[in-house]
C-alpha cells in the first residue's frame, strides 16, 4: 500500500474573515501541516468579508472550532438573531422568515402561519435556554465585524497560523511556490485567476442586484432580535441592528439608480452613504483546480440579501475540512469537492433569486412547484438554506402550500381541532416568554 503524505505547507491568501477562519480551521485540523496566512488588502465587493452575520453554517464552523457563544458576546460584540422581516416584498405590508421550525399542519406538512421565531422576533420576546419550545428555535448571532476579526486574528496564532508581515497587492504574486496548497480567500479572487483561466459562470442573465453601498449608523436604544429587508422601488434597504451600531446596505441592479440609492440609504439610516460598489453576481464553475482552491467571494458572488454570503464561504470551509486532500496537486478530492462547492453555491444563489421574485433555474422553478401543489421542499445532501427557511419566505412571498395525502384524508373536524390546539399552545409559549433586553 502506498502511504499518502500529509499536506506539509498550506498558504491561505486573504485579509478578512474567511482567511483567518480558514487558516484557523485548517491549522486545527492538521497540526502537524504549517499554516500560512499572507495578508492582502480586502476589496470593497468582498461581502462574506464585511458582513455582520453568518448564519447556521457558521454557527457549525464555530463549533468545531470551539468558538463558543460565550465568547463572542464577550468579545465580538454578538448579539442575537431570531428572524429577518421582510417588507414590500408580498401581498402583505411585511412577513418574517424565523430561524427555526416552520409552522406545521396537522399532517406534519407546512401550514400559511408564522412560525413561532418570528412570532417571537416581531413582538421582541425570547426564550431561555431549555425552556419549553426553545428547543423548535435556531438563534443565529451578529456581530460587530472588526471586533470579530480582531478576536479571529488572537485565535489564528493561538492555533499556529503563521502570519506574514508583507502585506500582497491585489495584482501582485503570492510568494508560496513551496506551498502544497493554495487557499485563494482574497475575495476578488486574483490568486485563482493568476494561477490560470478561471471560468466564471455570471448570473446576470437575471437582471440581479448586483451593485451596492454601506452606511453605518449608532444603535437603536432598543436592540432588535430582527434584520429588515425593505424593498423600494430601485432596489432594496437592509437594515442589521448591532451592539454597537446598526449596519446598513443598499442593493439594486442598473448603475442609474446609484444617487437614489444612496439618497434613499442615508435617509433612512441618518448617517452618510459610501460611494457606490459594483460586483458580478455569479461563481467558479471550478473553484478547485490544481493547487489552487477559492473559496469566500473568490468562489461565489451574490447580493446579500438574506445574509448568505458568509454563510456559503463557512459551508465551504467545513467541505474542505472533510475532503482534505493528502499527498501532491492532482488531488483526487479535487472533483467531488467542485461538484459539492457548485450545488452550495446554486443553492444560496436560488434563495438570493426568490426574494428577488425571479425564477431563473429549473431547480428553483421545481422547488415552487412542488411547494405549490405537493406542500413541500425538496432537500438537497449539499442545501445551503434550511427547508423551513425556504417555506417561509415562499408563504410570504404569496405562494399557498399543497396539502399532504395524509391531510386530504383528514376530516374537517380533526384539522380544526388540531389546528386551534397547536394555536393554542403557541399562545402558552408566546405568553411565557420575556422581553428581549441587551
Amino acid at each position: 500500500m502506498v502511504e499518502v503524505k500529509p499536506l506539509a505547507h498550506i498558504a491561505v491568501v486573504g485579509g478578512g474573515t474567511v482567511a483567518l477562519l480558514a487558516a484557523i480551521a485548517l491549522a486545527r485540523a492538521l497540526p502537524g501541516s504549517r499554516i500560512t496566512l499572507v495578508p492582502c488588502a480586502v476589496p470593497e465587493d468582498a461581502l462574506a468579508d464585511l458582513a455582520v452575520s453568518g448564519g447556521a453554517a457558521l454557527q457549525r464552523l464555530h463549533a468545531r472550532l470551539g468558538i463558543g457563544e460565550a465568547l463572542l458576546f464577550a468579545r465580538a460584540g454578538a448579539t442575537p438573531w431570531l428572524a429577518t422581516r421582510y417588507r414590500g416584498f408580498g401581498p402583505a405590508r411585511e412577513f418574517f422568515v424565523g430561524h427555526g421550525a416552520a409552522a406545521r399542519d396537522p399532517a406534519g406538512g407546512f401550514a400559511p402561519e408564522p412560525s413561532l421565531a418570528s412570532l417571537l422576533a416581531e413582538q421582541e420576546l425570547c426564550l431561555a435556554p431549555g425552556q419549553e419550545g426553545s428547543e423548535t428555535l435556531d438563534v443565529l448571532l451578529r456581530f460587530d465585524p472588526d471586533a470579530y476579526r480582531a478576536g479571529l486574528h488572537a485565535l489564528a496564532r493561538q492555533a499556529g497560523v503563521q502570519i506574514t508581515g508583507q502585506a500582497v497587492a491585489a495584482n501582485g504574486s503570492v510568494n508560496a511556490e513551496e506551498a502544497d496548497l493554495i487557499v485563494d480567500a482574497s475575495g476578488s479572487g486574483w490568486v485563482r485567476a493568476e494561477q490560470g483561466t478561471a471560468a466564471w459562470l455570471a448570473w446576470d442573465e437575471n437582471r440581479q442586484v448586483r451593485r451596492l453601498c454601506r452606511s453605518s449608523a449608532p444603535a437603536a436604544t432598543r436592540a432588535s432580535l430582527c434584520d429588515t429587508v425593505a424593498r423600494r422601488a430601485a432596489g432594496y434597504l437592509i437594515e442589521q441592528p448591532g451592539l454597537h451600531h446598526t449596519a446598513w446596505t443598499a442593493c439594486w441592479v442598473d448603475p442609474q439608480d446609484d444617487a437614489r440609492m444612496q439618497q434613499a440609504l442615508e435617509a433612512a439610516s441618518g448617517a452618510q452613504a459610501t460611494q457606490p460598489v459594483a460586483f458580478r453576481p455569479g461563481r467558479l464553475g471550478e473553484p478547485w483546480r490544481g493547487r489552487v482552491i477559492a473559496i469566500g467571494d473568490a468562489a461565489a458572488r451574490f447580493a446579500p440579501l438574506g445574509s448568505l454570503n458568509l454563510h456559503l464561504a463557512a459551508a465551504q470551509i467545513l467541505l474542505l475540512l472533510d475532503l482534505l486532500p493528502g499527498g501532491t496537486s492532482p488531488f483526487a478530492e479535487c472533483a467531488e469537492y467542485n461538484r459539492r462547492a457548485g450545488l452550495l453555491a446554486d443553492h444560496a444563489q436560488d434563495f438570493v433569486l426568490c426574494q428577488q421574485g425571479k425564477q431563473g433555474t429549473a431547480l428553483l422553478e421545481q422547488r415552487v412547484d412542488q411547494f405549490s401543489r405537493r406542500g413541500w421542499i425538496p432537500e438537497l445532501a449539499e442545501g445551503c438554506v434550511p427547508a423551513d427557511a425556504w417555506a417561509q419566505l415562499m408563504i410570504g412571498l404569496g405562494f399557498e402550500p399543497g396539502k399532504l395525502p395524509r391531510l386530504r384524508a383528514m376530516s374537517d373536524e380533526e384539522v380544526t381541532s388540531a389546528t386551534r390546539a397547536r394555536q393554542a399552545n403557541r399562545s402558552r409559549l408566546l405568553s411565557a416568554a420575556r422581553p428581549y433586553r441587551v
